[in-house]
């Protein structure tokens, strides 16, 4: 309910913004993409990844891992990204480019919804492997790393649960990481203001029926 209730302010105050004259040229989404860290969407769905980040990522990917961080993962309108950070030796997720793909039609029915604004959205996972099979075992969002909307919460947590790893030493460590995600949408080209805010009621409206 607090997930829903930070979505419903955020998306009232967005709205309250559009029927602003005084302030519909400022720039409130504090989710939006900065200047210095834009993603490219226009390329489809990459098959045949590399595990580890290489130059040629995005900076998201670019960025050294925190500590505990051992995946990251990044969602787009058109493509599904993950990178590993370390330990290569010990723990792989295997390629799986038919579960990214149907997974990302996921992400992609949510994305048709709210794509009357530029969305940001991040969210970090705890994962524990049960220490005799390497299936997970439970799943938490990291404290203070929760998504800001309560849809991009569940999908996390659903994206996660099919992710399956095999351990090149025989051994199943570690046994507890993190998976970091980012999900970027991008506002509808050729939409106008006044059109984005009447999406967003009309969104609004479905979400309280």
């Amino acid at each position: 309910m607090k997930l829903k209730s930070l979505f419903w302010v955020t998306m009232s105050l967005w709205v309250s913004s559009q029927c602003s004259p005084s302030i519909t040229s400022v720039r409130i989404d504090s989710a939006d993409s900065t200047d210095n860290d834009q993603i490219e969407d226009s390329k489809g769905f990459v098959d045949n990844q590399p595990l580890e980040p290489v130059k040629s990522d995005d900076l998201y990917f670019q960025k050294p891992a925190q500590p505990g961080e051992l995946y990251r993962v990044l969602i787009t309108g058109t493509n599904y990204s993950v990178r590993q950070y370390g330990l290569i030796s010990s723990i792989i997720r295997p390629a799986d480019s038919r579960g990214d793909q149907e997974q990302l039609k996921s992400y992609q029915e949510v994305h048709e919804q709210i794509d009357f604004k530029n969305w940001d959205i991040e969210g970090a996972l705890e994962v524990k492997l049960n220490p005799h099979t390497g299936q997970i075992e439970q799943l938490q969002y990291v404290p203070n790393q929760t998504p800001n909307t309560w849809q991009a919460a569940k999908l996390f947590q659903e994206d996660l649960t099919r992710y399956r790893f095999k351990f090149p030493q025989g051994t199943v460590t570690p046994v507890k990481f993190q998976v970091s995600f980012r999900w970027v949408i991008n506002r509808r080209p050729g939409l106008n203001d006044e059109e984005a805010r009447q999406r967003a009621i009309e969104f609004l409206r479905t979400q309280t029926r």
